[in-house]
C-alpha cells in the first residue's frame, strides 16, 4: 500500500475511532523514512496518543483496585495479573514510539519545530514508561525522559516564539514531568508559571491559526499552577474531607471532556445537547444531556435585591442546567449544571448515587475549577454536610406555624370541613394535568455571602441546583392512589445582597441584620409571621414582606456562621 493510501486509511480509523489501526497505518508511513509533514506529523501523534491513553487509563484503576483489595489471594492474584498484561501492552506501545522516534523521526527532521515536536514526544513517552517502572529501570528511563524534554526546551527556547503551541505544550508536559515524576513541585510551578507569563506577555504574536490551541495550554497552565500551589491549603481541606467521606476524589474541569451535540430540525433553540466524560472513583463517566427547561415557569425570573429593597433582573442562563443518562446504562438518569468555570451532577446508577460538586463548597482553601466527585453511600456523618442546609428550625405541627387568629378560625370550620371531606374522599381522583407546583424560591443575605461566596451567579445557579434535586425527587417518588410525577418548576428567585434596613414601624425583617430577641436562628413560625402569612392570611394592617407567586414559599438561609 502506498504513502497515499495508508494517510486515507488512517484518516479513515480515526473517524472510527479505531486508533490501534490508524496507529499501525501511520507507522508504515513512518518506516517509509522520509520526513513526515506536519499533517503526517499531527496523524502519528494522535493515534499513539489514544493508543498509549487508554493502557495507562486502564492501569490507574487496576493499581487502584489491586491496592483496595482485600480477601483471597485467588483474587488477588487475578487483579495482578491483569494489572502486568496492562503494563505489557503499554511498554510495547511505548518501545514501538520510541523505536520510531529514533530511527526515523528525529534523526530526519529538517527544522526547529519538528525536532522539537518529537524530542518533547520522546520526553512523553519514557514518563508513560517511568509510571510503571521500578528499581534500576525507573531510575534510567527517568533519566531518558529528563533528557529528551531539556534538549526540546532549550532548542524550543531559541528557535520559537514564546506563544507556539509546540513551544507550550512542551513547557507543560515538562512541568508535569517534574511535578509527577520527580515529586519536584518547586520546579514544576517555576517552569509552569515562566512559560505562560512569557505567552502571556506575547500575545500579541499569535496568528490565527494557532490561538485556539496556544490559547488552551495556556489555560492548563494555568489551571496546573493553580492547584500545585493550593497543595498546602488542600492538605488541611482533605483532613477535614476525610472525617465527613470515607472515599472520594478531587478533580480539575480541565479533566471534564464537553462537547455540543448536533441539534436536530425539530429541536428547538433553547435546547442544548451535551456528552460529557471523565474519569472518577475507579470508573470511566460518559453522560448523554439534554437542558432542562422545564424546570422553569415560562414567566420565570431572577432578581437581586439591595438593602433598600431596590430590584435588578438577573439573566439566568437557563440552558445551562441539564437532565439525561449515563450512556449504556438503561436505569440511570443525570442531573448536572455546567458552566465555564463549575460542574455540578448527580448520577443515578445500579451501582448507587454519584455526586460531582466545586470543591469550595466543601472547603474555602479549594483553587478555582476543582471538584469533588464521592458516593452518597461514603457520606461518614450525614449531620456535618449541613454547613450549605436551610436555617435553623423547631419540630412544630402545621398549625403551629399559623397566627392565632387564623388558627381560631381555622378551628370553627374544621366540623363543616371533615364533613365535606368524607363525602369528596371516594370521588377524590389525582388530575394527572396538574401535577407541577410554581415555586418562589428566596435567599437572604447570609446564604449569599456565605454559600454563594458574595456572587450574584453562583448563588442563583446553587438555588436553582437545590431546586432541581427536590424536583428529581418528587418525581420519582410513588405517594400512592396513583400519585406519580409530581413535581415543581421555579418561578421566581429572589437573592438579598445586603441585609435589608427594616422600616421603623415593623422593626424586624425576615433578611435583617440579626436575628430578633438575640437567638441564633429564627423560629420558623416568627419568621413567617414577620413577612406576613401569604396566601390572604397577613395580619390586619400590614403589608405582606413576601413577593406573591402562585405557589409555596422557599427560603434558604444557612445557619449562623
Amino acid at each position: 500500500m502506498d504513502k497515499t493510501e495508508l494517510i486515507q486509511k488512517a484518516k479513515l480509523a480515526e473517524q472510527a475511532e479505531r486508533y490501534d489501526d490508524m496507529a499501525a497505518s501511520m507507522k508504515e508511513v513512518t518506516e517509509q523514512g522520509a520526513e513526515l509533514s506536519n499533517e503526517e506529523r499531527n496523524l502519528l501523534s494522535v493515534a499513539y496518543k489514544n493508543v498509549v491513553g487508554a493502557r495507562r487509563s486502564a492501569w490507574r484503576v487496576i493499581s487502584s483496585i489491586e491496592q483496595k483489595t482485600e480477601g483471597s489471594d485467588k483474587k488477588l492474584q487475578m487483579v495482578k495479573e491483569y494489572r502486568e498484561k496492562v503494563e505489557s501492552e503499554l511498554r510495547e506501545i511505548c518501545n514501538d514510539v520510541l523505536g520510531l522516534l529514533s530511527k526515523y523521526l528525529i534523526a530526519n527532521s529538517t527544522n526547529p519545530e519538528s525536532k522539537v515536536f518529537y524530542l518533547k514526544m520522546k520526553g512523553d513517552y519514557y514518563r508513560y514508561l517511568a509510571e510503571v517502572a521500578a528499581g534500576d529501570d525507573k531510575k534510567s528511563t527517568i533519566e531518558n525522559s529528563q533528557g529528551a524534554y531539556q534538549e526540546a526546551f532549550d532548542i524550543s527556547k531559541k528557535e520559537m516564539q514564546p506563544t507556539h503551541p509546540i513551544r507550550l505544550g512542551l513547557a507543560l508536559n515538562f512541568s508535569v514531568f517534574y511535578y509527577e515524576i520527580l515529586n519536584s513541585p518547586e520546579q514544576a510551578c517555576a517552569l509552569a508559571k515562566q512559560a505562560f507569563d512569557e505567552a502571556i506577555a506575547e500575545l500579541d504574536t499569535l496568528n490565527e491559526d494557532s490561538y485556539k490551541d496556544s490559547t488552551l495550554i495556556m489555560q492548563l497552565l494555568r489551571d496546573n499552577l493553580t492547584l500545585w500551589t493550593s497543595d498546602n491549603a488542600a492538605d488541611e481541606g482533605e483532613e477535614s474531607l476525610s472525617k465527613v467521606l470515607s472515599n472520594y476524589e478531587v478533580l480539575s474541569m480541565s479533566n471534564v471532556r464537553r462537547h455540543s451535540v448536533r441539534k436536530r430540525d425539530l429541536q428547538p433553540e433553547s435546547q442544548v445537547e451535551q456528552m460529557m466524560s471523565f474519569t472518577a472513583l475507579n470508573r470511566n463517566f460518559k453522560l448523554y444531556l439534554t437542558s432542562k427547561m422545564d424546570l422553569f415557569t415560562e414567566d420565570f425570573k431572577a432578581v437581586v435585591v439591595d438593602k433598600n429593597g431596590r430590584e435588578d433582573v438577573f439573566e439566568v442562563q437557563r440552558n445551562n442546567f441539564f437532565t439525561g443518562h449515563v450512556v449504556g446504562e438503561e436505569n440511570s438518569r443525570v442531573q448536572a449544571h455546567i458552566d465555564d468555570t463549575d460542574f455540578m451532577a448527580r448520577i443515578h446508577t445500579d451501582e448507587g448515587e454519584y455526586i460531582i460538586e466545586p470543591l469550595w463548597r466543601f472547603t474555602p482553601s479549594a483553587a478555582n475549577g476543582q471538584l469533588l466527585a464521592y458516593r452518597s453511600q461514603d457520606i461518614r456523618d450525614v449531620a456535618h454536610l449541613r454547613s450549605p442546609s436551610v436555617c435553623g428550625y423547631v419540630q412544630a405541627g402545621g398549625e403551629e406555624l399559623l397566627p392565632d387568629k387564623l388558627k381560631e378560625g381555622l378551628a370553627e370550620d374544621a366540623g363543616k370541613e371533615e364533613h365535606l371531606h368524607r363525602e369528596a374522599r371516594s370521588r377524590d381522583v389525582p388530575d394527572p394535568t396538574k401535577n407541577t407546583c410554581p415555586l418562589l424560591v428566596v435567599a437572604d443575605y447570609r446564604f449569599f455571602t456565605h454559600m454563594g461566596r458574595g456572587e450574584e451567579s453562583t448563588t442563583i445557579n446553587y438555588l436553582i441546583e437545590l431546586i432541581d434535586r427536590v424536583d428529581d425527587i418528587y418525581r420519582n417518588t410513588s405517594w400512592g392512589n396513583n400519585m406519580e410525577g409530581y413535581g415543581v418548576q421555579i418561578n421566581q428567585v429572589i437573592v438579598n445582597k445586603e441585609p435589608t434596613v427594616p422600616l421603623a414601624e415593623r422593626g424586624k425583617h425576615y433578611n435583617m441584620q440579626d436575628s430578633p430577641d438575640g437567638k441564633e436562628v429564627w423560629d420558623v413560625k416568627k419568621l413567617l409571621e414577620v413577612g406576613g402569612v401569604r396566601g390572604g392570611a397577613r395580619q390586619e394592617g400590614r403589608e405582606d414582606l413576601w413577593p406573591r407567586v402562585d405557589g409555596p414559599l422557599c427560603l434558604v438561609r444557612p445557619r449562623s456562621p
